[in-house]
Formats: C-alpha cells, sequence, structure tokens
C-alpha cells in the first residue's frame, strides 16, 4: 500500500504573491501618504508661524506619537481586528490631514502630528501582526522584509508627489496627498477580501487579552535582552540618518553632494531589502541581526577617518550596505519572540521598546556634540552598538527557536 502525500511545498513566490493584495498594496499606498508628509512638516510649521526650533520641535512629534501609541495599539489591535484597525488608522490619518489643510494653525498642526503618529502605530502593527499570523516561520523573514520595503518606497517616493503643490500652494498642501492616499487605502480595504478571516492559519486562535503589564511581565527577558539590543540598532539607524549630513557639512563636502550621498543611501538600502529577509529565512537570523548592528556601528566609527568627499562618500556607501541587509529584521524578531494567539499585544511592547530606541538618537547626538564633539557622538554611537552586536550574539539563542537561528 502506497503512502498518501500530502500538498506539495509552498513556494516563497507564491506565499508572496498571496500577500500582495491583502497586505502589501494597502502599506505601500499609506507609507507613500506618510513619505508626502514627513520630510515637509518643519517647513509647514515654519509657514504657519513657528521659529526654526519650534519647527524642529514640531517636525519630531509624530516619532513621539508613534512612541506613545505603540503599546494601547498591541491591545487595540488585539480587541478590533487588524483590518479594522488598519481601516480606523487610515480613517484618523485622512481627517487629520484635511483639517490641517483647512484650519491651518500651528496648534492644531502640532495636535493632528501627534494623532497621525499615534494613527500610524496602530497600522503598522496592525500589518505586522497580520504577517506574523500569516507566516510560517521559514517565509516570515521575507515576508516582513517586503513590508519593510514597502515603507522605504513610500518615504521614497512621497516627496516626488508634493513637489509639484508646494510651490503655488505651500507646505501644508502636502497634507493633501497623505489626506487622498489614506482614502484611497480606505476605500481598498472595505473592498478587499479580510485577510485574518482568508489567509489566517486554522491553527492560530486569537486568546483573550491579558493587558499590557502581565504581558511584560511574562516576556520581560526577551523585551528587555533581545528587544534592548534591537533598541540599540533602532538607536543607530537613526543617528546614522542625523550625521550623515552632520558629518557631512562639518568637513566641508559641497550641500548638493551631501544630497546625492544621503539619495544613493536610501536607494542602496531600498534595493538590498529583500536580500536581509532571503539571508534570515535560508541562514538564521543571528547572521542578518549580529552583522547589521555590528557594520552600523563600525561605520559610525568610520566617520572618523571620513575627512574629504571621496572617504565620506565611502563611508555613507558603508552605512547604506550595512543597514540594507537589515530589512525588516526588527520585526522578524518580534513575530519570532510573540506568543501564538497574542501577537499584537507582545508586539505593541516589542515595537514600544524598539521605538524608545529610535527615539533617543538627536539627544543622544546632540548631546555628545555640545559635551565634547560630533566625532566623540559618533565614535561613542558606534562603541554602544558594538555592544548590542554583543548583546544579540549572546541572548538570541536563549529566546529564539533554534531552526530560524
Amino acid at each position: 500500500m502506497t503512502a498518501v502525500e500530502g500538498p506539495p511545498a509552498e513556494s516563497t513566490g507564491a506565499v508572496l504573491r498571496r500577500l500582495a493584495g491583502p497586505v502589501y498594496v494597502p502599506a505601500t499606498i499609506y507609507a507613500i501618504g506618510q513619505g508626502a508628509v514627513t520630510p515637509v512638516i518643519a517647513l509647514a510649521a515654519h509657514d504657519l508661524g513657528a521659529t526654526y526650533a519650534t519647527s524642529a520641535l514640531v517636525a519630531g512629534l509624530p516619532a513621539v506619537g508613534v512612541l506613545l501609541g505603540d503599546g494601547p495599539a498591541g491591545t487595540f489591535v488585539a480587541r478590533v481586528g487588524e483590518k479594522r484597525g488598519m481601516l480606523l488608522a487610515a480613517a484618523v490619518t485622512a481627517v487629520c490631514s484635511v483639517v490641517v489643510v483647512l484650519v491651518q494653525s500651528l496648534v492644531v498642526l502640532m495636535a493632528t502630528a501627534l494623532m497621525m503618529g499615534a494613527a500610524s502605530s496602530v497600522f503598522l502593527l496592525a500589518r505586522h501582526t497580520l504577517l506574523t499570523d500569516l507566516v510560517e516561520p521559514r517565509f516570515r523573514a521575507r515576508s516582513l522584509a517586503l513590508l519593510a520595503g514597502t515603507y522605504r518606497a513610500g518615504i521614497t517616493v512621497g516627496p516626488f508627489t508634493t513637489a509639484a503643490l508646494i510651490g503655488p500652494l505651500g507646505a501644508v498642501s502636502a497634507f493633501w496627498v497623505q489626506a487622498i492616499t489614506s482614502v484611497v487605502v480606505i476605500v481598498y480595504l472595505l473592498v478587499a477580501a479580510d485577510p485574518e478571516q482568508a489567509l489566517k492559519p486554522q491553527h492560530v486562535v486569537d486568546q483573550p487579552t491579558i493587558g499590557l503589564v502581565p504581558m511584560f511581565r511574562a516576556h520581560a527577558g526577551a523585551l528587555t535582552k533581545v528587544g534592548g539590543a534591537m533598541a540599540i540598532l533602532m538607536l543607530l539607524r537613526n543617528t546614522m540618518v542625523i550625521l550623515l549630513p552632520l558629518w557631512g557639512v562639518a568637513i566641508g563636502v559641497e550641500d548638493s553632494q551631501i544630497a546625492l550621498a544621503v539619495g544613493l543611501s536610501g536607494l542602496l538600502q531600498l534595493v538590498l531589502v529583500y536580500t536581509s529577509g532571503q539571508i534570515a529565512d535560508r541562514f538564521g537570523r543571528m547572521w542578518v541581526a549580529v552583522p547589521v548592528t555590528a557594520g552600523i556601528a563600525l561605520g559610525h566609527v568610520l566617520f572618523l577617518a571620513a575627512h574629504d568627499t571621496a572617504t565620506y562618500l565611502v563611508v555613507v556607501s558603508l552605512l547604506a550596505v550595512a543597514n540594507g541587509f537589515g530589512g525588516g529584521i526588527m520585526m522578524t524578531l518580534g513575530s519570532d519572540l510573540a506568543p501564538a494567539g497574542r501577537a499584537s499585544e507582545f508586539l505593541g511592547l516589542w515595537r514600544l521598546v524598539n521605538d524608545g530606541g529610535g527615539a533617543a538618537a538627536p539627544f543622544l547626538v546632540s548631546g555628545g556634540t555640545v559635551l565634547v564633539s560630533l566625532g566623540f557622538a559618533a565614535a561613542a554611537l558606534g562603541g554602544l552598538g558594538l555592544l548590542g552586536a554583543a548583546m544579540l550574539w549572546h541572548w538570541l539563542p536563549r529566546y529564539v527557536d533554534d531552526t530560524v537561528l
């Protein structure tokens, strides 16, 4: 009697194509709206009467909103579901964008910037939870690397959509683009099938919510040790963005060449994003998380050797390659560690820890520069990054399944 063969194993391409419509398309549209607005928030604030210092503060408010929203977003998505969470987040973003344009008040801009940050936290968390539940671990890193790629694509494409509006209508007009993309996302999600119902595996059963404090207590080790190391990586990614133009100015690189270097850096990171997922799925998470953290840390230290345009471009390229190979690794590790049926609550805390590291970036660069020098700040951050890489090397095997390490 011959054995009955099961269904053939699904290919990576088939998995990713199945996710394209319900996950990647709305994520990309939403990211384009964010990319359209993020670079001009400071300009919009200045147009509305803010000083340069206040404009910089307003530009940072969406990140504060994300940080404030991360924890509650996990519980909220667990209760209303991923699709409803994305719908409500897109609706809040659309309303806030329209209000900014129609009212044109600095106070309103500040309030809505916070609200839009919190809404984007819900949207990001819902997408992350969806892929955690829908994709088995052997495809997980590639699926999440593509999700990271949607954001990188959005912040690359988004600014071009506002170029024609800003000249005649001012920076505030960029919010029309975000309003339109948010409405498109809402319509798309209402028309498309609910991926939770259509694609979620039968063995994944949602559990009752337990609250953020009990969730933290249950997973304190992973959140503080692995999460703390990944928070250092997120910190380095944000300090890299700050240091790239500042170091160029400090060593006398022309503004046009700095802009070109930053643009090429973003392009390199976008091109390499899927490679990260391939390495993590085929060879293990360790071989992405540790080299990427160490590579970006060493890149910070190498700023000290950049003394002219040529060496500056070399360091920028090395940083771009290192960061490009890390696309989606933060989300992948969070998904690997998330408890079955309670992914959204855990991921809310996971993202809070990681975003907290990223939010500290401008303060550490500024503090190190004021106290000593820009070079000291870069070197100190590099040392912190090497500590983060060592933490990952030590703690990852204790908390993440050996089959994906």
